[in-house]
């Protein structure tokens, strides 16, 4: 169980840009895995490209490189 954890995590923590259904995709599944936390973890790795549509169905996710 916490390998597969780890593995998502490790997973995520390697994308560098999502669309807009693969985020929710992931976020679906990191919240079977991780209940509420699922949000903050995702906030960790990514930040919303504000100069996007949102209603966009490419709306990009960022990872984030600095901390």
């Amino acid at each position: 169980m916490v390998k597969k954890k780890e593995k998502m995590v490790i997973d995520l923590a390697l994308k560098e840009k999502v669309t807009k259904l693969e985020y929710e995709a992931l976020e679906k599944t990191l919240a079977k895995e991780f209940g509420d936390q699922a949000s903050v973890i995702l906030s960790i790795f990514f930040i919303e490209d504000l100069d996007t549509d949102p209603d966009s169905e490419m709306v990009e996710h960022w990872i984030q490189r600095e901390l």
